[in-house]
C-alpha cells in the first residue's frame, strides 16, 4: 500500500507542476475570492429559492446566471476545467 501512497504523491507533485492544473487552480481561486461573484452566487441560490417557494422569478433568474456564466473569469474556468478532465481522464486511461 505504501507503494501506492506513494505513487499517487508522485502524481499529485506532478500535476502541481502542469500549466493547465495552475491555470485552473489560479482561476478557482479568482472566482472564490470576487466580491461581485460572490454575490451573484448567493442573489441566484435566493432567487432559486424563491423559484420553488412559487415566485414568478424566472427572468430575473435567467439574467443574473447570463450574467454570472459570460463573467470572462467564469468562462476561462469553465474552459480550464474541462482541460483538467480531459488531463485527469488521459490518467484515468493509461492507469487501466
Amino acid at each position: 500500500m505504501d507503494k501506492v501512497l506513494e505513487s499517487a504523491k508522485k502524481l499529485r507533485e506532478y500535476l502541481d507542476t502542469l500549466p493547465e492544473i495552475k491555470e485552473y487552480l489560479a482561476l478557482k481561486r479568482i472566482i472564490e475570492e470576487d466580491g461581485k461573484l460572490k454575490e451573484l452566487r448567493n442573489y441566484i441560490i435566493d432567487l432559486e429559492t424563491r423559484f420553488r417557494n412559487g415566485e414568478d422569478v424566472m427572468t430575473m433568474m435567467k439574467d443574473a446566471k447570463k450574467e454570472y456564466d459570460t463573467n470572462p473569469a467564469i468562462v476561462n474556468y469553465k474552459h480550464s476545467s474541462e482541460s483538467v478532465l480531459a488531463l485527469l481522464d488521459e490518467i484515468k486511461r493509461t492507469i487501466e
